[in-house]
């Protein structure tokens, strides 16, 4: 029933600040006239978050909003999801952003080295992570060392 849309922005860190960010949409929702607005503090790959739900009038009927604000790797990033009213309560709308959020990889921000390992070092892969490199190189550097090492031992007179 209805539509939903999710956005998610990105700026540099230095060009906007989450707090500014912040305050901006809380102004925005003061001068629409919205009160009933739930300010939530959560995490979200393993930082501080600042998130806000509210209902807001389109029409006749109402959609539910939220606009989480997060810093990751140097970027400001804001997910903005608007789903139909009486799409789930509040706590499944956390369920659903947290799936949202946990289903996409930043490159470079990694919150277990085992998850790490099993998405980047593959058969297959770049070459710094691609296995068969890695196997190669480790051999080609033991028998470069094993011959020069011959070729010392041989030529000692014992």
């Amino acid at each position: 029933d209805g539509t939903a849309n999710v956005t998610l922005k990105r700026w540099s860190y230095k060009d906007r600040k989450r707090r500014d960010a912040v305050r901006e949409l809380d102004q925005q929702l003061a001068t629409m006239g919205i009160k009933e607005v739930d300010k939530d503090k959560s995490y979200v790959f393993d930082d501080e978050v600042d998130a806000r739900h509210w209902s807001e009038p389109r029409g006749d009927q109402k959609v539910a909003r939220g606009t989480i604000f997060f810093v990751a790797k140097g970027y400001l990033f804001v997910l903005d999801i608007e789903l139909p009213e009486g799409w789930g309560d509040l706590e499944g709308h956390r369920r659903w952003r947290s799936h949202f959020l946990d289903s996409f990889d930043m490159e470079g921000l990694v919150r277990d080295p085992h998850d790490l390992f099993l998405k980047q070092a593959t058969w297959s892969g770049e070459l710094k992570y691609n296995l068969w490199f890695s196997l190669g190189s480790t051999l080609a550097f033991i028998a470069l060392t094993l011959a020069l090492a011959w070729w010392r031992l041989s030529r000692i007179d014992f």
